[in-house]
Parts: C-alpha cells; structure tokens; sequence
C-alpha cells in the first residue's frame, strides 16, 4: 500500500489495482462524482476495482438514522449527500464499472466495490 498526497480531481492518478475512497464520494456532487470515477476507471488495469466506504442510505432514504443525520450535515456543510446503494451503482456503471456490489455492516461505514470489466 502506498500514499500519495494531491488534489484527485486535477493531478494524475498513480499505478493501483485497487482505489479506496472513505467518506469522500459524500462531499461531492453528481458532477464532480462522474469526473472521480471516470478518473478512477481509465487508470485501473483490466480487473481492477475501486472500494467505496460510506454509510449507505435505505432505498425509502428514511434510514439509517445516523446516515440521514449525515446528508443534512453533508447539505450544510459541503455540496453532497449521502446516496443508496442505486444510486452509487448508478454513478458507477455511468464511469463504466461493470460489476457493482454493496454491503451494509452494523459500522459507521458501509461497503460499495466495484470491478472495471476484464
């Protein structure tokens, strides 16, 4: 594992078989989102992935309570939001990942793993 400081929406992405994004897709809007995935997809390998850690909302977005609390912070603070596991595939598939699966945990951090096709 290595780290690399910079500004992922304009700096080149280093070499990885694998992106992690924790509580970062939240902060963002639609737009911005896009462009990250995008990004993200044309420098991963065939096969490659990105893990995305959010808490993930219910499909009625009426729950978890911690998450709703956390897209009105999101709303106040930032220019983003908490989404539902539809609506990060969605996002992802756009960016072109083909392989999209969700988790939720009893953790503050659920789990969205997505694959770039072989």
């Amino acid at each position: 594992i290595s780290y690399v400081g910079g500004d992922f929406f304009t700096d080149t992405l280093p070499a990885g078989d694998i992106y992690a994004l924790g509580r970062i897709l939240h902060d963002w809007s639609e737009p911005k989102i896009a462009k990250l995935l995008a990004k993200i997809h044309a420098a991963l390998p065939s096969g490659g992935a990105v893990l995305i850690c959010e808490k993930l909302l219910r499909d009625d977005k009426a729950g978890p309570e911690w998450a709703v609390l956390q897209s009105l912070n999101m709303l106040v603070c930032a220019e983003g939001k908490e989404r539902t596991l539809a609506e990060y595939e969605a996002l992802l598939r756009r960016a072109g990942f083909s392989r999209v699966e969700g988790r939720t945990t009893a953790s503050p951090l659920d789990a969205v793993l997505a694959f770039k096709a072989r």
